[in-house]
């Protein structure tokens, strides 16, 4: 399935450990927002590569 959040949305409090690519659509003003949304897949109980494009 296809999950779209912005940046700022999916922010807080959500691990995204099913998803195994993540893509960045645009950028946030402050690019330790975009790092924490690349890293949102990146969590405890991931067991796949993840892929960021």
């Amino acid at each position: 399935f296809v999950f779209l959040l912005s940046t700022r949305a999916g922010g807080l409090g959500i691990n995204l450990t099913a998803a195994d690519t993540v893509a960045c659509h645009g950028h946030d003003w402050n690019p330790s927002n975009d790092a924490q949304a690349m890293y949102r897949a990146h969590r405890l109980g991931q067991t796949r590569q993840v892929t960021v494009y």
